[in-house]
């Protein structure tokens, strides 16, 4: 489950040189992937993506350096995060110190162990290895869809450790969905 907040940018009563098109999060297995937006960042020096469990007391859990130009697309993957509800925040700050906060991303998940399943590697190139380890998982059907939205190979989880050729696939972004709710994203290299 994922629910965004809006967000904005304002520092006391005057705006960084900063225009943040948007701040989203992801739930996969193993991780959660926040990615941000912007369409203007004159004189921004970084992001620090910053997080919260009881939504009072933030860490900064990771740091990407601005382009400090233009219009560019940013993301960060937490493999850190705890099972339940875990908030996230950008600290934006610009070249002379100034900072100002985005408003917060809600994502709600479990920890890949939690979870029962675990994909590997990713990114694929051929072989793609599923292993299970939460026995209720057996017997579910999966489904590989691409970034069309159009399912491109199904599957039958019906032991513990299964490998599937990939090979026929084309390199691109593909989703997994498990007939449980679970799902994930992977990355397929040619």
């Amino acid at each position: 489950m994922l629910i965004l907040d809006s967000w904005s940018i304002v520092f006391g009563s005057t705006a960084l040189p900063l225009d943040l098109l948007g701040f989203s999060g992801y739930a996969y297995a193993g991780y959660n992937e926040l990615q941000w937006s912007t369409a203007s960042e004159k004189n921004t020096a970084s992001f620090d993506i910053q997080r919260t469990v009881d939504g009072v007391t933030y860490q900064t859990i990771g740091k990407v350096a601005a382009t400090g130009f233009g219009s560019n697309q940013y993301s960060f993957r937490d493999q850190g995060h705890t099972s339940g509800v875990n908030l996230y925040r950008l600290r934006m700050t610009d070249n002379s110190g100034e900072y100002t906060y985005s408003k917060t991303v809600k994502i709600s998940g479990k920890t890949e162990k939690e979870a029962g399943i675990k994909f590997a590697p990713n990114p694929v190139k051929d072989i793609f290895n599923i292993t299970v380890t939460d026995k209720a998982l057996l017997h579910t059907e999966g489904k590989i869809i691409n970034s069309l939205g159009q399912v491109v190979y199904t599957f039958k989880i019906d032991q513990e450790n299964i490998r599937h050729n990939l090979s026929h696939l084309p390199a691109g972004v593909y989703f997994i969905r498990l007939n449980s709710g679970n799902h994930t994203r992977f990355v397929k290299e040619n």
